[in-house]
This record gives structure tokens, C-alpha cells and sequence, in this order.
């Protein structure tokens, strides 16, 4: 699943953005994960303009479902 490049400065609504659609499907995931030996993993990727930093905040709902799946969390930051 993917979400197009969107200006914000607070990454965390487009993790909950991605949560939305994911959260109901939980015991789908870990099915799949188990029949096929899946791997599940979160990567967001920070374009930083200007000096301006956004906010990379996890909160419980994020790792409570990377945990429920298994999932990890990658994220990368690129300053222009």
C-alpha cells in the first residue's frame, strides 16, 4: 500500500491516514502473514525543505497496531 507525497508537518496523519484503512483488516493481516510468511513494514520518507522539520511522533494507536501485525517502522529524512 502506498500514499502519495503530501506537505505536512505532521507525519503522524498520514500514518493514522493509513491506519484508517488497515486497523479493520488486522486479523486478515496476521492470516496472510502466517499462510504466506509475510513481512510487514511501515516506511515514510521525510523530504525537509528550507529548514523547516516536521513532527515524527508515534503515538500509542501507531504502536499498538505496528505491534498487533508485527510490523516495523523504517523512516527516512532527505534535507533540500
Amino acid at each position: 500500500m502506498r500514499i502519495e507525497y503530501e506537505e505536512s508537518l505532521d507525519v503522524g496523519k498520514q500514518i493514522h491516514k493509513i491506519l484508517d484503512i488497515l486497523e479493520g483488516k488486522t486479523n486478515l493481516l496476521l492470516e496472510l502473514k502466517k499462510e504466506f510468511e509475510l513481512f510487514y513494514k511501515f516506511s515514510i520518507v521525510i523530504n525537509m525543505e528550507n529548514e523547516i522539520t516536521p513532527g515524527l511522533y508515534l503515538d500509542l494507536r501507531i504502536i499498538n497496531f505496528l505491534s498487533c501485525i508485527g510490523a516495523e517502522f523504517d523512516c527516512d529524512m532527505y534535507i533540500y
